[in-house]
């Protein structure tokens, strides 16, 4: 039996750290790697979603992968809908982006594809290519569920591993292949293999892990996820320096130690990444070019980053909160207690 999962705080604190990261990376001036804030959201994915199955005898997979698609579709379609109308308003406004009927239903369901004008793979919402690839996950490991609950990780891990191999060493042009199976994929596999080590030590009840090192405290963690996205490439090093990283909050996570302020930031994540485009994009255009690193800039960034927090709050607030809340309320009836396993898991 395992032993009893307790708060996984640290996980939801990086959230909020890897998603005003991702806000730094497209800040033009700032030289941040996104790809590393999104290497982070795909192992805390592949990490809960692991976490969150593990008590088969409770859990519908079918029910479940419904609900995980509810909790981003809302907010994603929302601002999917805004960047067309936009776009069809003004098609100056964005340099990559085309407003037209089937590249916004491919948007709506999450299908890769590549514009027929220009060379640029879609969605119409341009940081929306990773819900692409976490929807991909979702149903690989839906699918692995249903063949066998147990080896679930292994079962989607090896797939996830297969065709990342298979694209890696054949470069198909396939928008598909391109979007679902970057080497950034193998991230949400090495989040599983990470829960498997967990669970493994954790079954040792007399193991410890917040006797050997101090806790992290949230401060600390962003200046060292500040400093590896600086240093950041994609590619093999850069992965395994990842996973070790995650690998030390997991195994280095202690209950009540973290500030309120970052597991807030890790709740308002998603509606941040998500939104943080169109704060950046309008402060650069309407207020100041962040295109030189100065002190301006600096300042500006800052102010980028408060309202990209303040409008993901209020996003998160009225769409994940209680829209998402709603609808989940009314398609299913309450067969289990859903959690992500960050805040609440037994």
């Amino acid at each position: 039996m395992m032993a009893r999962i307790g708060k996984i705080e640290s996980i939801q604190g990086v959230r909020g750290i890897c998603a005003i990261i991702v806000l730094l990376s497209h800040i033009n001036c700032m030289p941040v790697s996104g790809a590393m804030g999104v290497a982070f959201f795909f192992m805390i994915s592949g990490f809960v979603m692991m976490l969150s199955t593990e008590n088969s005898s409770t859990i519908k997979a079918k029910d479940y992968f419904l609900k995980r698609i509810i909790r981003l579709v809302p907010l994603y379609w929302l601002l999917t809908l805004f960047v067309y109308v936009l776009a069809t308003i003004n098609p100056g406004w964005f340099k990559n982006t085309i407003a037209e009927i089937p590249y916004l239903l491919k948007s709506f369901f999450f299908v890769p594809y590549e514009y027929s004008t220009i060379v640029h793979d879609g969605p119409l919402l341009r940081n929306g290519w990773t819900i692409n690839v976490e929807v991909l996950f979702y149903i690989l490991f839906f699918l692995s569920m249903k063949i066998k609950h147990q080896y679930r990780g292994a079962i989607c891990s090896g797939i996830i591993i297969v065709f990342v191999g298979i694209q890696s060493i054949f470069q198909i042009p396939s928008p598909f292949m391109r979007g679902w199976f970057s080497f950034s994929t193998l991230y949400f596999a090495v989040g599983m293999m990470v829960f498997m080590l967990w669970k493994t030590l954790s079954q040792h009840r007399q193991f410890s892990f917040h006797r050997i090192i101090e806790v992290l405290k949230f401060p600390v963690l962003s200046v060292l996820f500040l400093l590896l996205s600086l240093v950041y490439r994609e590619g093999a090093l850069g992965l395994i320096v990842c996973a070790l990283v995650f690998t030390a909050i997991v195994l280095t996570n202690h209950n009540g130690h973290y500030q309120r302020g970052f597991l807030f930031l890790g709740d308002i994540s998603f509606s941040v990444y998500l939104i943080h485009p169109f704060v950046v994009l309008g402060v650069s255009r309407l207020i100041y070019p962040l295109e030189e690193l100065n002190l301006t800039t600096i300042l500006i960034s800052i102010v980028c980053i408060i309202l990209s927090v303040l409008a993901g709050s209020v996003s998160w607030f009225i769409v994940e909160k209680h829209f998402t809340n709603f609808l989940k309320h009314k398609l299913f009836k309450p067969s289990y207690q859903e959690t992500d396993g960050l805040k609440k898991a037994s």
